[in-house]
């Protein structure tokens, strides 16, 4: 009773994985053949170089300026409201 169990799960798994690779596939082909503009859904291509550089798994190295320029901008500007021209509030 137990090897029918374990064939049954399996199976889910199988299932499961076929479902998923024809979903990417059906992105793949929708994005690259111009069914939907990429404005509204990128290709997987660039979804999983954009994953890979949000992780720092491209290769390429941290900027330590982007860092040092973020934390020098919240110190500064973090109690002061923007100040805005009379002049363009108008238009």
């Amino acid at each position: 009773m137990s090897s029918n169990n374990n064939d049954r799960t399996g199976l889910n798994w199988l299932g499961s994985l076929g479902v998923l690779l024809a979903l990417i596939a059906l992105w793949w082909v929708a994005s690259n053949a111009g069914w939907v503009s990429r404005v509204f859904l990128p290709t997987p291509q660039a979804t999983f170089s954009s994953l890979l550089e949000g992780l720092n798994l491209s290769g390429e190295g941290v900027d330590s300026n982007f860092f040092a320029v973020r934390s020098t901008r919240s110190a500064s500007t973090s109690h002061t409201a923007p100040s805005v021209a009379p002049s363009t509030l108008s238009r």
